[in-house]
Order: C-alpha cells, then structure tokens, then sequence
C-alpha cells in the first residue's frame, strides 16, 4: 500500500496469516518493553535521543517491504547494534515477521540474528516472526510496557 497517496484511506489493508512465533534462543525474560524499526533505532545510535536498551525486552521490526533495507543493509544494522553493545545487556529479543522477505532470505536473517546474539553474556529468550512493527495483522506494543517472554509456555504478553 503507498501510504504516500493516502491508499489506507480509500481500501482496508490485506490482512496476511502468520505461520506462528519460532524461538530462535529459549528461555525467559522480562523486563520494559523498548523498540522499534531498526532502520529508525539505528539512526538515533550517539544521540540524546538514543534508547537505553538495558534490561528490557528489545523488540526490532526488520522490514523489507520499502526496499530501503536489503540483506547487507541489515547486516550492518545489525553489525551497529552488536558493535554498541546492546545485544549484550537485554532480557529479551523480539524480532518482526520479516515483511517482504523470501524464503531464502527469512533463512539467512535468522542466521544473522543468531549470529550477532550468540556472544552475549546474557542468555535471554529470542521471539521471532511476531506481529509487531509494519504487518497486517498488528499488534501494539505499549513502550515501557512490562512484558514476559516465555518461550516454555510460548509466551509473548504483558504483565
């Protein structure tokens, strides 16, 4: 949909059926919900503006759909996070249905993802494939919402 010529305004969007949430790391974890679109979380990176990612439950919309964020775009996304630390220090990973993605391509992200959270000190539960971000059907995260990952229970909540 171009939400450049307002199309939201004159057709409902097309709702599109997830598979399901997939664990890519199990465990739990709570903490404050804190996120957003990687390409918007990286731009605020050295700013007063930039997010303390500690403790919380980080959720990232990784999006493709815009054809802005190709599989070396979110590479060196994600290379930005890792080299700041932030995959270090939270208590929960929540990563977007991947939106515009092939097979193939949904392959190869969740490898970057392990890759980049493998070396972490801590091991907390990563969420992967949930509605959050630039999908139909949405849901909506309330920032600094508490929330528990469980992935024993498949939980993805508030609290």
């Amino acid at each position: 949909m171009d939400w450049l010529k307002k199309d939201d305004l004159t057709r409902a969007r097309t709702l599109k059926k997830n598979k399901g949430y997939e664990w890519l790391r199990e465990g739990i974890g709570e903490g404050s919900a804190i996120g957003g679109a990687i390409l918007s979380i990286n731009h605020l990176a050295g700013t007063k503006y930039w997010i303390d990612p500690k403790d919380s439950i980080f959720f990232l919309d990784i999006l493709q759909e815009i054809n802005l964020l190709n599989e070396s775009a979110v590479d060196a996304l994600l290379a930005d996070l890792f080299n700041m630390g932030v995959f270090d220090s939270l208590n929960g990973l929540v990563i977007s249905r991947p939106a515009g993605y092939t097979k193939d391509e949904t392959i190869r992200l969740k490898e970057m993802i392990k890759r980049y959270t493998s070396t972490s000190k801590k091991k907390y539960p990563i969420l992967f494939n949930a509605n959050i971000g630039h999908t139909d059907p949405i849901i909506t995260i309330r920032y600094g919402r508490n929330m528990l990952l469980d992935s024993s229970m498949n939980l993805f909540m508030a609290k």
